[in-house]
């Protein structure tokens, strides 16, 4: 029996007739599931196969998804270019998902395109609600509120917008487009807080930079059928494999900005943070990866582990005989019977845990690493970033110190002379 199933597959199919009739079975089977309303969806309009209502929200979108509104309620479904969409039109529902239920509803929808660019959906504005995802937008916020603080932001956005009138000054008052130069000046100003250099509106590596920025958003700004038909996403199209090509070029510009960064990273300037590299020990590192608050395990002290319990089980006892109106005795065989539990629970931590932990600080080569750091840098905690350090450049802390104080570098004081740092 079960042999003759591929012989009568195969004669099925040796027919041309059998096997159109069989692709356009297989095509209307698909269209009518398609269409079907999945289960738990609010009720919606009957769409077209594979294509949805795209037609029927042409011109004001606002008055269509009114008129179904009024049709079927403050809450329906639609399908736009094959995905089923939910649609809520009232105010207090609209609170409850985005508020109320925020977490439930923070979710992104997959789109092929933004995951190419996104690397499969690890960065953060293509990413699914996650630990993962909190843990990096914390990180960015982190990044941007550093990167604007104090006087940056403002010496960074007067630079570009002197670099701004000295290019419009340039045209000698010709009539001329404002929204180049507007993008170069914005440009300029995120490029410098991403990659920590300063670009001209002329540098070949900016223009590359804006160049290839302007090719992804004119890419995405396409209507893509891969999303629409998954199937379309293995097959090379033009526009396919145009869009590949720019974002492949993208992803290699930020990756090589990246290597350059930790190839060289003394040359980002005085102040290094956020990577411990130039630590060479790795038990070292690995303690301050840890943050500044941290540090190595210490030797357990059991016995005043053990004072503090019991301390803490007497001074209960006393309040709870005092609140109670009773005598403190009444209370004595509970102390003596949490005393023998926590005895007994003590005693079988000490033969589990090591009594004395390795220290790194006894490694020559640990100590010999962090005489250098010292002998270079000063380590200081970082500023809004928790558990992080910055090494800064010593020559350049004292030099920081000196200006701060009002006094001359040329000062013949011994203990301020900056050339003897």
């Amino acid at each position: 029996m079960v042999c003759a199933i591929p012989s009568a597959l195969h004669a099925f199919l040796s027919s041309p007739t059998n096997v159109i009739a069989a692709v356009i079975l297989l095509l209307v089977l698909t269209a009518l599931w398609s269409v079907l309303l999945p289960n738990g969806f609010p009720p919606g309009p009957v769409a077209w196969p594979f294509l949805g209502i795209s037609s029927a929200l042409k011109g004001d979108l606002s008055k269509a998804l009114t008129d179904l509104t009024e049709r079927y309620g403050d809450i329906l479904s639609i399908k736009v270019s094959g995905r089923r969409k939910v649609v809520i039109n009232d105010v207090n529902m609209v609170r409850e998902a985005l508020v109320k239920k925020q977490n439930e509803f923070a979710g992104r929808p997959w789109r092929y395109y933004l995951g190419l660019l996104s690397e499969g959906g690890e960065s953060i504005f293509h990413c699914s609600y996650s630990p993962k995802w909190m843990t990096r937008r914390k990180l960015l916020v982190r990044a941007i509120r550093n990167a604007t603080s104090g006087r940056k932001m403002n010496d960074s956005i007067g630079k570009a917008i002197l670099q701004l009138k000295n290019s419009v000054d340039d045209r000698n008052e010709e009539p001329f487009n404002p929204r180049h130069y507007f993008q170069l000046t914005v440009g300029g100003a995120v490029a410098s807080m991403c990659f920590g250099r300063k670009y001209g509106f002329d540098d070949p590596e900016f223009q590359e930079i804006i160049k290839t920025a302007e090719n992804v958003v004119k890419g995405f700004g396409q209507r893509f059928s891969a999303d629409v038909f998954p199937i379309l996403r293995h097959v090379p199209t033009k526009g396919v494999c145009e869009i590949k090509k720019v974002i492949s070029r993208w992803l290699m510009l930020i990756q090589s900005k990246i290597d350059q960064r930790k190839a060289k990273p003394n040359e980002v300037g005085h102040v290094i943070t956020g990577d411990l590299n130039l630590v060479e020990h790795h038990h070292l590192r690995k303690i301050l990866s840890c943050g500044p608050k941290s540090g190595e395990p210490r030797r357990i002290n059991w016995n005043h582990n053990f004072k503090i319990i019991m301390d803490s089980v007497e001074e209960y006892a006393r309040k709870w005989a005092k609140r109670e109106d009773v005598e403190l005795d009444t209370l004595s065989e509970w102390v003596k019977s949490m005393r023998k539990i926590v005895r007994g629970r003590i005693g079988r931590l000490r033969s589990h845990v090591c009594r004395r932990p390795y220290s790194v600080f006894k490694d020559p080569n640990a100590v010999q690493c962090l005489n250098d750091i010292h002998d270079k840098y000063v380590v200081v905690p970082a500023d809004k970033a928790a558990n992080n350090i910055v090494f800064v450049c010593k020559k350049y802390y004292f030099e920081c110190l000196i200006d701060e104080l009002g006094v001359t570098k040329t000062s013949t004081n011994s203990t301020i002379n900056i050339q003897q740092i």
